[in-house]
């Protein structure tokens, strides 16, 4: 009992889940019918050899070289979510995502322009990927 959780956070962690693997479905499937190659929980290898798993990897077939990884942000702890993909970006020679239906707060828009990670906010998936496409 005492490690228990109330059931209302439970309650809201699935529905948060929930409305990710909606949000991820919607993103992956409106990116695949530009046009671009999708792959869901995919790894990109960084220099050091260490794969780096996201949520999307992103490419255009037309420049097999324009390649993104993106993860969808969930929960508010979006600092600690910058500061992880940090590692990640000094590793790796692609754009590195973060993308969240909230709007970020000023010190993480800082800390993300600091590590070189690309923000991108909207209250759509569809608004999410035409984000996306913007800057691929």
């Amino acid at each position: 009992w005492r490690d228990g959780k109330p059931a209302q956070e439970i309650f809201r962690e699935v529905v948060e889940q929930q409305n990710f693997l909606e949000v991820l479905d919607r993103v992956t499937d409106l990116l695949a019918e530009e046009g671009m190659m999708v792959e869901r929980d995919a790894g990109i290898k960084g220099s050091s050899g260490v794969e780096y798993i996201f949520n999307i990897v992103v490419s255009d077939p037309e420049n097999p070289g324009n390649l993104a990884g993106l993860n969808l942000l969930i929960g508010d702890n979006v600092f600690n979510k910058v500061f992880e993909l940090s590692a990640s970006k000094r590793d790796v020679n692609v754009k590195v995502v973060l993308a969240s239906m909230k709007p970020f707060p000023e010190e993480v828009i800082s800390l993300g322009e600091l590590y070189g990670i690309t923000l991108i906010q909207s209250n759509t998936a569809a608004g999410l990927v035409e984000k996306l496409l913007e800057i691929m």
